[in-house]
């Protein structure tokens, strides 16, 4: 329906709009919607999904640090 109605450039923004305010996590939420108004839907996705990645790479990393000096995964979750 989108493709066949006449939005006018309106598509990509409201796209964007409804993929970032679907975000479950606020910080790249709120980071995407500070960008300016020429942020795309492809880029929004690419930046969000970059975020994701370091998150997910640093609580790697950390969970590491903590197995190597004995700290359990329970008590990891107070850390977090």
């Amino acid at each position: 329906m989108a493709k066949t109605c006449n939005f006018r450039g309106f598509l990509d923004e409201a796209l964007r709009d409804s993929y970032i305010l679907g975000l479950n996590d606020e910080n790249p939420q709120k980071r995407l919607l500070g960008e300016d108004d020429s942020l795309s839907p492809e880029k929004a996705f690419k930046l969000a999904v970059g975020m994701e990645t370091a998150k997910l790479n640093y609580r790697s990393g950390a969970e590491r640090q903590f197995c190597k000096h004995g700290i359990s995964g329970r008590e990891m979750l107070h850390v977090w």
